[in-house]
């Protein structure tokens, strides 16, 4: 009988494509993808590049859209050798496939993170840890947690990555020292990009960033038109640079070469491991709801906190990475070592590779 493995997502997004994409070379036509062509919200988009091994899905949204049962291709998701999908509590018919699959004596795999959104569903989510047949977490800590509950060492680790280990360095532009203050992400009010252009004008009305320093703001989404009228209304407007969504590496390694510091003034993603790639450090807000990449944010080494909300403590912390810009230029090779160490599309496509060579 063929072996065949289906990754069940909600959507297939750039930054997923290259981790899919080295699976499906290295499984052929026995590896396939099942995913909807967008996020309820619209701001995340199937990548065209998926076309050669994703296979439409329809997410359908249940109360008000808290939770999804995701319909399509039911035969082929209960039929493959092995199933890998989303592990959240969200997705009402994950545990339908999973206890399908298990009558059936076909293992399944969970994908997600450790924390949910909501501490009610604490006592469900450990329930989801022990009922699928291994579990593949977003980072080692995760990893540790779920092994603690799951009582195996079916847990595999594929830290969330947006780099390959080879792009992870600092790169110098000739003639050029670092002065931008860089955000990249979806334009919505969790990332709170309005928060970021208060303060970077509050800090250079203050004399706390250099007349030539930018605010650089890569991403699209439904604020744009705000964030272009704030800064207006703020005197930023020939200050605050907004290149639109950037998916293209060369393009993205340019504008972090040329920022001396990244701002998460929202959650935390995947920003993140792009930023300490490229050996830029970042200012990130405290106390948020933040993504598993937090764990890759060390305070004092590639990171500095700020306090949630605050545009006074943001616009200081932008100011003190100026202060101590030569020191954090220095630091760039090793921001980007450590992440080449443990944040990348290899490390994730290895996991991924051993987690499914246990079943198939």
């Amino acid at each position: 009988m063929r072996k065949n493995v289906a990754i069940l997502q909600p959507v297939v997004p750039d930054y997923r494509v290259p981790v899919f994409q080295a699976l499906h070379e290295h499984y052929g036509d026995a590896f396939n993808v099942y995913a909807a062509d967008a996020s309820r919200d619209g701001t995340i988009r199937m990548d065209e590049r998926a076309a050669a091994f994703v296979h439409p899905v329809t997410n359908r949204q249940l109360f008000g859209g808290g939770l999804v049962w995701q319909r399509g291709h039911e035969r082929e998701l209960l039929a493959a050798t092995l199933v890998i999908a989303p592990g959240s509590l969200r997705f009402l018919s994950v545990p339908w496939l999973i206890a399908r699959r298990k009558i059936a004596g076909k293992p399944t795999i969970l994908w997600g993170h450790y924390d949910g959104s909501r501490a009610w569903a604490a006592r469900f989510r450990n329930a989801m840890f022990r009922l699928p047949d291994g579990y593949i977490a977003y980072t080692h800590t995760d990893g540790d947690k779920i092994r603690r509950i799951r009582g195996d060492d079916r847990v595999w680790v594929a830290s969330n990555s947006c780099v390959w280990r080879q792009e992870c360095r600092a790169v110098k532009l000739p003639g050029q020292v670092p002065q931008d203050v860089l955000f990249v992400g979806r334009l919505v009010r969790e990332k709170k990009p309005l928060l970021l252009v208060d303060a970077f004008a509050h800090a250079v009305g203050r004399g706390g960033i250099p007349h030539s320093a930018r605010l650089v703001i890569t991403g699209d989404g439904p604020l744009r038109a705000e964030l272009e009228t704030k800064a207006a209304a703020l005197g930023m407007a020939d200050r605050t640079i907004f290149t639109g969504h950037i998916s293209d590496h060369e393009q993205l390694e340019q504008l972090y070469a040329r920022a001396i510091v990244a701002a998460s003034p929202g959650y935390i993603g995947l920003s993140a491991i792009q930023s300490f790639a490229a050996g830029v450090p970042m200012v990130v807000s405290r106390n948020e709801k933040h993504s598993p990449e937090i764990e890759a944010c060390k305070e004092g080494f590639n990171t500095v906190f700020f306090e949630t909300d605050s545009v006074e403590s943001l616009a200081s912390t932008l100011s003190v990475i100026f202060t101590d810009s030569t020191a954090w230029r220095h630091r760039r090779p090793q921001i980007a070592e450590a992440i080449a160490g443990g944040y990348t599309y290899d490390g994730m496509i290895n996991a991924f590779k051993s987690a499914i060579d246990t079943f198939i």
